[in-house]
């Protein structure tokens, strides 16, 4: 699953999956540390549980605000240091018109503070597009989370009359929304699927 934490202190214990080798269970955390612990179901079984219970606490409000707190510090900060770029170029570049001995230094200075004036305005522009594709990415996950939290009995009723293998809140990372979609609509047409009437021919 993404990363929802929106306090950085919380990200030691917030799971986004973990994978079972050699009798271990190697869990990932959001801080990108990990840990290995001795494989037994019930150990899986309350990792499971605790994935499923971050997707429900989830606040979608709390983290709306946080990143918008986080735009409007980080914009502030660009922002000064651009406004602070733009009117020094000016300067320098006014001094070069009026003093024609200085003309090579100040349109040197001059230039090179735009330059990096574009290069701020490029990094506010960069900030912005991260924070609105990371909050899509976010609610699409939780979207397919929430999904397969909802109906994980009847799709899993149904795989395992099919003696398919069962999907957990872990292993449903290697599907997007709409393969979930899909899955969860095969599910209950298999469920609520009405046999066909029988046809009775009579005999002449």
């Amino acid at each position: 699953m993404k990363d929802y934490v929106i306090n950085k202190n919380k990200r030691k214990n917030f799971i986004l999956n973990y994978q079972i080798k050699d009798d271990q269970i190697i869990i990932n955390y959001a801080s990108k540390k990990s840990k290995k612990i001795p494989y037994s179901k019930e150990a899986e079984n309350q990792i499971l549980n605790k994935m499923e219970s971050q997707v429900n606490n989830f606040d979608q409000a709390k983290f709306e605000r946080t990143l918008t707190e986080e735009e409007y510090f980080q914009d502030k900060i660009l922002k000064k240091t651009l406004n602070g770029f733009i009117p020094v170029g000016i300067v320098f570049i006014a001094l070069s018109i009026f003093t024609g001995q200085f003309i090579p230094v100040f349109c040197l200075v001059g230039s090179a503070i735009f330059v990096m004036s574009g290069i701020e305005l490029g990094r506010l522009k960069s900030v912005a597009n991260y924070r609105e594709n990371r909050y899509n990415e976010v609610l699409k996950d939780i979207d397919k989370q929430r999904k397969f939290i909802e109906h994980k009995k009847e799709i899993n009723y149904v795989l395992k009359k099919k003696n398919e293998k069962e999907v957990t809140i872990n292993t449903i990372d290697e599907m997007n929304n709409e393969e979930l979609n899909e899955l969860v609509k095969e599910t209950y047409n298999t469920i609520y699927k009405k046999p066909k009437a029988k046809v009775l021919v009579k005999k002449l």
